[in-house]
Protein backbone atom coordinates (compact mmCIF):
# COMPACT_ATOMS: atom_id res chain seq x y z
CA UNK A 1 0.00 0.00 0.00
CA UNK A 2 1.33 3.59 -1.07
CA UNK A 3 1.09 5.72 2.02
CA UNK A 4 -0.91 8.62 1.88
CA UNK A 5 1.51 11.21 3.30
CA UNK A 6 5.57 11.37 2.47
CA UNK A 7 7.57 13.78 4.67
CA UNK A 8 10.55 14.38 2.98
CA UNK A 9 13.67 16.47 5.00
CA UNK A 10 15.40 18.42 2.39
CA UNK A 11 17.77 21.68 2.40
CA UNK A 12 18.82 24.02 -0.61
CA UNK A 13 22.25 23.26 -1.83
CA UNK A 14 21.75 25.75 -4.39
CA UNK A 15 20.25 28.18 -6.32
CA UNK A 16 20.03 28.00 -10.20
CA UNK A 17 20.60 30.01 -13.02
CA UNK A 18 16.98 29.69 -13.93
CA UNK A 19 13.99 26.96 -13.93
CA UNK A 20 12.11 25.06 -16.85
CA UNK A 21 11.51 28.43 -18.26
CA UNK A 22 13.67 31.71 -18.23
CA UNK A 23 10.92 33.19 -16.20
CA UNK A 24 10.99 30.55 -13.48
CA UNK A 25 13.17 30.22 -10.66
CA UNK A 26 14.73 27.13 -9.40
CA UNK A 27 16.90 25.16 -6.49
CA UNK A 28 18.78 22.29 -5.84
CA UNK A 29 17.95 20.56 -2.79
CA UNK A 30 19.43 17.23 -1.10
CA UNK A 31 18.56 15.30 1.88
CA UNK A 32 18.82 17.13 5.08
CA UNK A 33 21.29 15.72 7.61
CA UNK A 34 23.88 13.92 4.99
CA UNK A 35 26.71 14.56 2.43
CA UNK A 36 25.54 15.17 -0.92
CA UNK A 37 25.59 12.66 -3.42
CA UNK A 38 25.27 11.93 -7.51
CA UNK A 39 25.41 15.11 -9.45
CA UNK A 40 24.16 16.99 -6.27
CA UNK A 41 28.47 16.11 -5.15
CA UNK A 42 30.17 17.18 -7.88
CA UNK A 43 32.34 20.02 -8.42
CA UNK A 44 31.70 22.84 -11.10
CA UNK A 45 35.20 23.42 -12.88
CA UNK A 46 34.19 26.30 -14.76
CA UNK A 47 31.52 27.49 -17.04
CA UNK A 48 28.48 29.61 -15.65
CA UNK A 49 25.87 29.11 -13.20
CA UNK A 50 23.70 25.70 -13.89
CA UNK A 51 19.73 26.07 -14.86
CA UNK A 52 17.46 23.62 -14.15
CA UNK A 53 17.60 22.20 -17.48
CA UNK A 54 21.45 21.56 -17.63
CA UNK A 55 20.83 18.99 -14.21
CA UNK A 56 17.98 17.57 -15.64
CA UNK A 57 19.94 16.94 -18.84
CA UNK A 58 23.45 16.06 -16.26
CA UNK A 59 21.64 13.57 -14.51
CA UNK A 60 20.13 11.91 -17.50
CA UNK A 61 23.68 11.61 -19.36
CA UNK A 62 25.28 10.87 -16.26
CA UNK A 63 22.94 7.71 -15.07
CA UNK A 64 23.19 6.27 -18.95
CA UNK A 65 26.78 6.32 -18.85
CA UNK A 66 27.02 4.61 -16.11
CA UNK A 67 25.59 1.76 -16.96
CA UNK A 68 28.61 0.80 -19.43
CA UNK A 69 31.27 -1.20 -18.22
CA UNK A 70 33.87 0.56 -21.32
CA UNK A 71 34.70 4.03 -21.98
CA UNK A 72 31.68 5.20 -22.85
CA UNK A 73 30.21 9.03 -24.08
CA UNK A 74 26.16 9.84 -23.93
CA UNK A 75 24.97 13.31 -25.22
CA UNK A 76 21.39 14.71 -24.29
CA UNK A 77 19.72 17.26 -24.90
CA UNK A 78 16.11 18.28 -23.68
CA UNK A 79 16.37 15.06 -21.87
CA UNK A 80 16.38 12.92 -24.52
CA UNK A 81 19.85 11.47 -26.18
CA UNK A 82 21.12 12.33 -29.15
CA UNK A 83 23.89 9.61 -28.91
CA UNK A 84 25.36 7.31 -27.23
CA UNK A 85 28.30 4.95 -27.72
CA UNK A 86 31.02 2.03 -25.66
CA UNK A 87 34.43 1.88 -27.51
CA UNK A 88 37.57 0.95 -26.99
CA UNK A 89 38.93 4.83 -25.99
CA UNK A 90 36.85 7.88 -25.05
CA UNK A 91 37.35 9.68 -27.92
CA UNK A 92 35.78 7.05 -30.21
CA UNK A 93 33.36 6.54 -27.99
CA UNK A 94 32.48 10.28 -28.29
CA UNK A 95 33.08 10.14 -31.84
CA UNK A 96 30.47 7.23 -32.31
CA UNK A 97 27.59 8.98 -29.97
CA UNK A 98 28.12 12.16 -32.23
CA UNK A 99 27.85 10.49 -35.32
CA UNK A 100 24.41 9.19 -33.71
CA UNK A 101 22.38 13.03 -34.70
CA UNK A 102 25.49 15.67 -35.21
CA UNK A 103 22.68 18.10 -35.63
CA UNK A 104 21.13 17.98 -32.32
CA UNK A 105 24.15 17.30 -30.48
CA UNK A 106 24.69 20.97 -30.96
CA UNK A 107 24.15 22.73 -27.65
CA UNK A 108 23.42 19.41 -25.58
CA UNK A 109 25.31 18.26 -22.51
CA UNK A 110 27.65 15.52 -22.50
CA UNK A 111 29.00 12.83 -20.04
CA UNK A 112 31.61 10.48 -20.15
CA UNK A 113 32.47 7.34 -17.61
CA UNK A 114 35.70 7.79 -17.77
CA UNK A 115 38.28 10.58 -17.20
CA UNK A 116 38.47 12.76 -20.21
CA UNK A 117 41.60 13.14 -21.48
CA UNK A 118 43.12 15.71 -24.25
CA UNK A 119 42.46 13.67 -27.21
CA UNK A 120 38.45 13.08 -26.48
CA UNK A 121 38.70 17.24 -25.32
CA UNK A 122 40.09 17.95 -28.61
CA UNK A 123 37.19 16.27 -30.25
CA UNK A 124 34.94 17.88 -28.15
CA UNK A 125 36.04 21.28 -28.33
CA UNK A 126 34.77 21.30 -31.95
CA UNK A 127 31.17 21.41 -30.71
CA UNK A 128 29.27 23.77 -28.69
CA UNK A 129 28.04 22.52 -25.91
CA UNK A 130 26.73 23.47 -22.43
CA UNK A 131 27.74 21.24 -19.70
CA UNK A 132 30.20 18.34 -19.51
CA UNK A 133 30.07 15.97 -16.38
CA UNK A 134 32.74 13.51 -16.05
CA UNK A 135 34.98 11.63 -13.33
CA UNK A 136 37.56 13.48 -13.88
CA UNK A 137 39.51 15.57 -16.48
CA UNK A 138 43.26 15.50 -17.46
CA UNK A 139 44.90 18.83 -16.93
CA UNK A 140 45.74 19.17 -20.77
CA UNK A 141 41.80 18.66 -20.82
CA UNK A 142 41.13 21.13 -18.63
CA UNK A 143 43.14 23.28 -20.89
CA UNK A 144 41.37 22.75 -23.73
CA UNK A 145 38.28 23.45 -22.16
CA UNK A 146 39.21 26.80 -20.46
CA UNK A 147 38.82 28.29 -23.91
CA UNK A 148 35.14 27.66 -24.20
CA UNK A 149 33.96 29.26 -21.11
CA UNK A 150 30.33 28.99 -21.70
CA UNK A 151 31.19 25.11 -21.02
CA UNK A 152 30.45 23.72 -17.74
CA UNK A 153 32.63 21.09 -16.78
CA UNK A 154 31.95 19.26 -13.49
CA UNK A 155 33.78 16.31 -11.61
CA UNK A 156 31.70 14.11 -10.26
CA UNK A 157 32.56 12.01 -7.64
CA UNK A 158 33.56 8.14 -7.71
CA UNK A 159 30.46 6.93 -6.36
CA UNK A 160 28.27 9.00 -8.93
CA UNK A 161 29.13 6.40 -11.74
CA UNK A 162 28.25 3.16 -9.90
CA UNK A 163 25.03 1.40 -11.12
CA UNK A 164 23.50 2.32 -7.98
CA UNK A 165 23.44 5.60 -7.84
CA UNK A 166 20.22 6.48 -9.44
CA UNK A 167 18.33 5.21 -6.25
CA UNK A 168 19.89 2.15 -4.43
CA UNK A 169 18.26 -0.22 -2.20
CA UNK A 170 20.27 1.66 0.86
CA UNK A 171 17.95 4.53 0.13
CA UNK A 172 15.47 5.49 2.26
CA UNK A 173 11.99 4.75 1.58
CA UNK A 174 11.17 7.98 1.11
CA UNK A 175 13.37 8.85 -1.38
CA UNK A 176 12.62 6.12 -3.26
CA UNK A 177 9.40 6.24 -3.17
CA UNK A 178 9.86 9.58 -4.69
CA UNK A 179 12.21 8.71 -7.38
CA UNK A 180 10.56 5.79 -8.75
CA UNK A 181 6.85 7.57 -8.88
CA UNK A 182 7.71 10.70 -10.08
CA UNK A 183 9.66 12.52 -13.41
CA UNK A 184 12.78 12.24 -13.93
CA UNK A 185 12.92 16.07 -13.15
CA UNK A 186 11.50 15.71 -10.24
CA UNK A 187 13.86 13.14 -9.22
CA UNK A 188 16.92 15.54 -9.79
CA UNK A 189 15.63 17.85 -7.55
CA UNK A 190 13.94 15.71 -4.61
CA UNK A 191 16.95 12.63 -4.49
CA UNK A 192 19.48 14.71 -5.57
CA UNK A 193 20.97 11.43 -7.40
Amino acid sequence: MLPERVHIALRRQQELRYGENPHQAAALYVPAGRAPEGLAAAKQLQGKELSYNNLVDLEAARSLAAEFKNPAAVIIKHNNPCGTAEQATLREAYLKALACDPVSAFGGVLAFNRVVDAATAEEVAKLFVECIAAPAFADHAKEIFAAKRTCDCLNCPAAAWSRSASCSSSASSAECWCSNRTSAKLRTMLCAR
